[in-house]
């Protein structure tokens, strides 16, 4: 009798030493509340903690800004806004490179988007290959659902697809959006090579981005043009997301230890400084202003005296392993929006296949219930950010 007495008290006071709020670990693709009471991920002199970036990939062409295109007057300053046949961004790519292009229409007609591409050689033409891409219209946050998806549903390791071979001193005009409506938005990713054919290495291009109601009439005009005016301003709007980027990939190492204490941690995706980590971001550079005007050297994108940074279609891998010394005997890993963020959106992820689920108000879905494995995952567009990756032991 006094040994089982013994084996009750030992069982009362073991379960007195787990941590409170105990709750079953849930099966994959569980939408559940965002775990409360989580602390951000910081690297600890131990290294039992510990989050690092690896900055990769190629250079990226992103062209955001006019978010929204118009040719008329706007309701609420009765502007007139002519953005349509018309650059919409321009800057010089080398070699490999990403290029991605999300917009809303608003003028009155449809209109489709050009990548018009320069070779600026006067000796060699150059090659142009596509290695993968992602394209839809619709309204905004399920486009840019579905290009992500497209996009990460090839791998772009391969040589890629010929699409032209441009001679020295000419130009290819690409089409990649076709017939988008009124009121639809657009998004396009892919990735690119441009080839000398004289050195079979990397050439340059000079690459504007295109914007027409009436098809191609005009372009090689529009291709020497200033880029087009912004809503900058309108309605208290910072529209300027446009330049580019140094690096299309983030590779991170993360160490995560859970302790009875402290058995809920979270790291952020795609924040910007100052609360990103070091080399999580990179600054956007452009050689335009937002009325247009070019700068005599790119200069990095800024708003409120804060930098323009990576945010949307960057190649994120995780590489995570998690020590689990709570006391619990499973930990599952949540994605969905950071702590406090409450607007629904989506998540695209890789953890052997290609997944993704739609995330609702205040809530996170479970994606893994593994202590060590690779998530590669790519933010996509129209998303409040940051987003949230939660560590959390159960029982």
């Amino acid at each position: 009798m006094k040994k089982i007495k013994y084996i009750f008290m030992t069982l009362a006071l073991a379960t007195l030493l787990l941590p409170s709020g105990s709750f079953a670990a849930s099966p994959i693709g569980t939408s559940l509340p965002q775990p409360t009471g989580a602390t951000k991920l910081v690297t600890t002199a131990d290294g039992l903690n510990s989050v690092s970036f690896q900055q990769t990939g190629t250079p990226v062409f992103a062209s955001n800004a006019p978010e929204t295109i118009w040719n008329g007057p706007r309701s609420a300053d009765g502007k007139v806004m002519n953005q349509v046949n018309k650059t919409l961004y321009r800057d010089n790519m080398t070699g490999n490179f990403r290029f991605w292009s999300v917009h809303s229409n608003m003028t009155n007609s449809s209109v489709n988007f050009y990548m018009h591409v320069k070779n600026p050689s006067a000796t060699s033409a150059v090659k142009l290959y596509i290695k993968r891409k992602g394209y839809a219209v619709s309204h905004a946050a399920a486009a840019a659902a579905t290009a992500t998806q497209q996009f990460m549903s090839q791998d772009g390791v391969n040589a890629g697809t010929l699409l032209a071979t441009i001679p020295a001193g000419g130009t290819y005009v690409y089409q990649y959006a076709s017939s988008v409506a009124h009121e639809r938005t657009m998004d396009f990713v892919a990735d690119f090579r441009a080839v000398s054919v004289a050195t079979d290495g990397d050439a340059m291009v000079v690459i504007s981005n295109i914007v027409t109601n009436n098809g191609t009439t005009n372009i090689e005009n529009i291709a020497i043009q200033n880029v087009v005016e912004t809503n900058h301003g309108y309605k208290n709007s910072n529209d300027d997301y446009r330049g580019v980027l140094q690096y299309s990939g983030r590779v991170v190492n993360l160490k995560i230890n859970l302790t009875p204490s402290n058995y809920k941690k979270f790291i952020k995706i795609a924040d910007g400084k100052p609360e990103a980590y070091l080399n999580e971001q990179e600054p956007l550079k452009t050689r335009w202003t937002v009325g247009g005007t070019p700068l005599t050297a790119p200069t990095v994108v800024a708003y409120n005296g804060k930098e323009r940074g990576a945010y949307w279609l960057t190649d994120l891998t995780y590489n995570i392993n998690i020590t689990n010394s709570s006391g619990y005997s499973t930990v599952s890993t949540y994605y969905g929006a950071a702590p406090n963020l409450k607007p629904a959106g989506f998540i695209n992820y890789k953890i052997g296949s290609l997944t993704q689920y739609k995330y609702e108000s205040g809530q996170a879905i479970v994606i893994n219930n593994n202590l060590n494995y690779t998530l590669k995952t790519v933010v996509q567009p129209s998303l409040t950010l940051p987003l949230g990756l939660y560590f959390v032991a159960t029982n």
